[in-house]
């Protein structure tokens, strides 16, 4: 009898065991009960984001079943994306629109996708979106990413006001949400990222979406509860005991002592030491005390690690139901603050805020290259501000202009529907300025019925280095001096009169070694011989070795304004090898250093009189001279022409062809007209017998005559309105 128990037991611990084997390769989970979850059915493995989801209320309940639109795939052959879809999917090339009325508008674009579509809850529960997704899947359109806010309640009717989710003010009071050109956001809370309340909440109404269909989430106003500092927060135990923790790991003691005054870090509290040391008034004020600084960091470093543990459970969340979710943040790497990293992300995207006065690069080219070292995929809804003059309501050769921008970069459009969001000085118009749909078609079925010219690589023997703590202390003053705030134009100004001109050159990521761990190794200087320092006034000890070594055996390198003042904490630097190098040309070793130690080219991207952000028909050969005049020293482009300065062309590689993207910049907004080229010549280096013209304007595919002389082929443009592309063929 108790060999048959035993045999029994055996036979029930066997069945267990090939169960639960089946169901983690399957990924399938148990009903919810008395017994442990599966590891592989827990929502994270981070600690905050577990503690959150345990406490979440089911939302779920009232959400659009999938069943029905179930039935409409089979039906009409709908297919989610998969992982492996991913870099076709962006490559193809992609558009995007947010919403629009008209439904039409999405099958007469062309082969059109739905991102940052913003979704309206209630008190937490998702308005029901059946019959829209329904239609998206007849029409084959993917819906990859519906908009969530880390630090805003999508909610117009009924927010919750939990004490306990929001930022809290010095005096104890949660912060009112306040947001320019927000209505919408009012009468909430700013929610606080470190709460595992608002996390849950945040989780759930994700879930929700992917309930319903959504293939992606993208966050808005991801610089967190950094975001609020300036209004007065945020003193919640969450940050109060993160950021002691924080300072114990970034210091060591006597460090604390010496520059922030504090002898105990174990009982530190931030809110505390403002008041015992009356900086009540002064705590939050521009350019930041030291302390404030260290918080500011801490804040951006926490926020951006909650975020990727929610991203990995949105992703398993929807791997349970069969679904590859994409993960998006609209981190703005126009500004520092806004920059994070997040592994998880399948691509960055943002907002362009076209002819602005006070705000973003007026050309995509200079954002997409500072995504360069962090991103594959860019995208960027396009918005257009009335900063320079009034655009008129109803456009036609606007979005040709922007259109153009974006897809000679590798970047992707998203638009407003039929048209673009608006503003006046960083408020939002009530009316939207349209463009023509059938116009603005014929540009994005051109382009995508010859993908094979777009997303390639674009080869390069010039580095520019942008370095994210310089970025930091520059761009959100936090420098102990305000005036050294313009110096971030200088490195924008380096990219953009670089692009101006002809230079094909890559972007290196020096990090903070915190945030971003990139570092500028001697390995990956190598590949470059030249390298443009512009700014890089922090920079760690380890890396002006690379660079010193990377010198010392025959690198060139230009360095153009303050450098190598800090170290990548923003410390004093106290060893720096170039310490005694002087104005102009420096030989060390094999190689050579040129030092310009005023930041010649902030006048490119600002008009320094008035410090506002030219725009492309407010540069010329003569502003970018400077810098211009040192580069050719050093280094002679493969590609030469005689284009007006307002004339981009962009060098790309396909196998043994050369492919040319060209951009006329000469666009007036407010008559929205182009003033076209006149006939000009390209040269490049190769011999190239074959030259294929693609006119978006006309939708036409023509011969070119090409002349080559030696290594060299110079092919000649006909008069350019918006965008061409030529391809070179041996």
């Amino acid at each position: 009898m108790a060999s048959m128990l035993i045999k029994a037991a055996g036979a029930v611990v066997a069945l267990f065991i090939v169960v639960t084997a089946i169901m983690a390769l399957l990924n399938m989970c148990p009903p919810s009960g008395p017994w442990p979850m599966p590891p592989w059915c827990s929502p994270s493995s981070g600690v905050i984001l577990q503690q959150a989801t345990q406490q979440a209320t089911n939302t779920t309940a009232n959400a659009p079943t999938l069943q029905s639109l179930s039935d409409v795939d089979k039906s009409y052959g709908f297919n989610y994306l998969s992982k492996e879809d991913i870099d076709d999917f962006f490559s193809k090339p992609a558009f995007f629109i947010t919403w629009t009325n008209d439904r039409s508008v999405l099958t007469r674009l062309g082969d059109v996708d739905v991102l940052w579509r913003v979704e309206w809850f209630k008190h937490g529960k998702l308005s029901d979106i059946g019959e829209r997704m329904a239609f998206y899947h007849k029409n084959g359109i993917h819906y990859v990413g519906a908009q969530l806010v880390s630090s805003s309640q999508n909610d117009r009717e009924g927010p919750i006001l939990d004490k306990s989710m929001a930022t809290i003010s010095l005096d104890g009071e949660p912060i009112e949400y306040v947001k320019p050109g927000m209505a919408a956001f009012s009468k909430q809370y700013w929610m606080n990222i470190l709460s595992p309340k608002w996390q849950s909440l945040l989780f759930n109404m994700s879930k929700q979406l992917i309930d319903a269909g959504v293939e992606g989430i993208v966050f808005d106003e991801p610089q967190f509860n950094a975001g609020v500092i300036d209004h007065g927060g945020t003193f919640d135990n969450y940050s109060m005991e993160g950021f002691r923790e924080y300072l114990a790991e970034r210091f060591s003691s006597s460090e604390l002592s010496t520059y922030f005054n504090i002898s105990d870090v174990g009982s530190f509290n931030f809110a505390d030491y403002i008041k015992n040391n009356n900086l009540e008034d002064k705590w939050n004020k521009k350019p930041y005390i030291p302390i404030t600084r260290e918080f500011y960091k801490f804040e951006i470093n926490a926020g951006a690690s909650v975020m990727e543990e929610l991203a990995r459970s949105i992703k398993d969340y929807g791997k349970r139901a069969g679904h590859y979710i994409l993960f998006y943040e609209n981190a703005g790497v126009d500004y520092s603050s806004l920059t994070q990293r997040n592994r998880e992300a399948d691509a960055l995207v943002n907002e362009m805020f076209y002819f602005m006065g006070d705000g973003p690069s007026q050309k995509i080219s200079t954002i997409a290259k500072l995504a360069e070292p962090m991103f594959k995929h860019y995208i960027f809804l396009a918005e257009v501000s009335n900063d320079k003059g009034e655009v008129p309501k109803q456009t036609k050769n606007l979005f040709k202009y922007i259109f153009a921008d974006a897809y000679s970069s590798k970047a992707s459009i998203i638009t407003d529907g039929d048209g673009f969001m608006s503003m006046h000085n960083w408020n939002y118009d009530k009316e939207r300025i349209s463009y023509d749909v059938d116009e603005a078609s014929k540009y994005i079925r051109f382009a995508q019925n010859n993908s094979k010219l777009f997303s390639l690589h674009e080869p390069a023997d010039v580095a520019v280095v942008s370095s994210y703590p310089s970025r930091m202390l520059y761009e959100n003053l936090l420098l102990p001096t305000s005036g050294y705030r313009w110096e971030g134009g200088n490195l924008k100004g380096t990219i953009e009169a670089l692009v101006d001109n002809e230079v094909p050159f890559h972007v290196l990521q020096s990090g903070d070694g915190y945030m971003f761990n990139d570092k500028l190794t001697e390995e990956a200087l190598s590949n470059y011989s030249l390298v443009i320092l512009p700014s890089v006034i922090a920079i760690s000890e380890e890396e002006l070795s690379n660079l010193h070594s990377y010198i010392e055996k025959g690198g060139k390198a230009i360095v153009i304004g303050n450098f190598a003042m800090y170290d990548e904490r923003g410390t004093p630097l106290t060893s720096n090898p170039f310490s005694s190098i002087k104005e102009g040309e420096n030989s060390i070793g094999k190689g050579t250093l040129y030092l310009v130690s005023s930041p010649i080219m902030q006048n490119y991207h600002y008009n320094t009189a008035t410090w506002k952000i030219r725009g492309p028909r407010e540069k010329s050969e003569e502003l970018a001279s400077p810098l211009m005049k040192i580069v050719n020293r050093y280094y002679e482009s493969p590609i030469s022409s005689d284009a007006p300065n307002t004339v981009n062309i962009r060098r790309y590689v396909d196998g043994n062809n050369i492919v040319l993207h060209i951009v006329n910049y000469d666009f007036d907004q407010v008559r929205d007209s182009f003033k076209p080229s006149k006939q000009f010549t390209i040269t490049t280096e190769g011999a190239f017998s074959k030259a294929t013209l693609y006119q978006f304007d006309g939708a036409t595919i023509k011969q070119l005559s090409t002349s080559i002389n030696g290594n060299a082929t110079t092919v000649t443009i006909p008069p350019l309105l918006a965008y061409d592309i030529v391809v070179l063929e041996p």
